[in-house]
C-alpha cells in the first residue's frame, strides 16, 4: 500500500515539473463584440451590406494583432468582432482589459461617421467577454458615386433642374 502511496506522489511531482506553467496550454480568449448596425437610420442586414466592413484599433488608431475585424458581411442582421486581449507571450499586440478601443465603420473603402458609441469608442472588456454594442452611423451620400442619366425617367433619386432654370430635368441617381 505504501509503494502505490509513493508512487502516486512521485508521478504527481513529474507532472509538476513537467508542466510548470498548465495556464501557458491554452491560448488567451479573446473579448467579444456583437450588435446590430443602423446607417442612416436603416438597419444592415444581409442583403444590404455589400461594402462594409468593421475594424476595431486602440485609440490611436493602430489595428491590433491579430486584427479585430469584421470584413466579408454580416450574419443575420448582426456583426460580430474577436478582441484580442494582451498577452505578452500569446498574444503581445492585443488590448489590454478595460481600455479605450475605436469602432471603425467603412463602406466601400470610405470611413462612416460612428456617431453612437460616439465617436465609436468603447471600453475593452475582459477575457471571455460578450458585450453587445449597437452601431449607429452616419454616411455622407455626397461622397459616393453618382450617375447622371437624361431623359424623363422615373426612377429613385433626386430630380433636380439644370439649365439655368429651364424646364429640362435630369434625374440623379445616388447608390449607397
Amino acid at each position: 500500500m505504501n509503494f502505490k502511496k509513493n508512487n502516486l506522489i512521485s508521478f504527481i511531482i513529474l507532472i509538476l515539473l513537467i508542466v510548470p506553467d498548465y495556464g501557458q496550454c491554452f491560448p488567451t480568449i479573446p473579448a467579444r463584440i456583437f450588435g446590430n448596425i443602423f446607417v442612416n437610420n436603416m438597419q444592415l442586414s444581409e442583403a444590404t451590406d455589400t461594402g462594409y466592413s468593421i475594424i476595431v484599433t486602440n485609440s490611436s488608431g493602430v489595428s491590433y494583432s491579430p486584427a479585430a475585424e469584421d470584413l466579408d458581411g454580416f450574419s443575420a442582421e448582426s456583426y460580430l468582432i474577436d478582441i484580442p486581449i494582451y498577452d505578452a507571450d500569446d498574444q503581445p499586440g492585443g488590448a489590454n482589459t478595460g481600455e479605450s478601443a475605436i469602432i471603425h465603420l467603412f463602406r466601400k473603402g470610405e470611413e462612416a461617421e460612428v456617431t453612437s458609441p460616439s465617436g465609436g469608442v468603447i471600453t475593452v472588456g475582459s477575457q471571455g467577454s460578450f458585450t453587445m454594442i449597437t452601431i449607429t452611423a452616419d454616411v455622407n451620400i455626397s461622397n459616393y458615386k453618382q450617375s447622371i442619366s437624361g431623359g424623363n425617367q422615373t426612377s429613385k433619386g433626386i430630380k433636380i433642374k439644370t439649365g439655368g432654370g429651364k424646364p429640362s430635368e435630369k434625374l440623379i441617381k445616388i447608390t449607397y
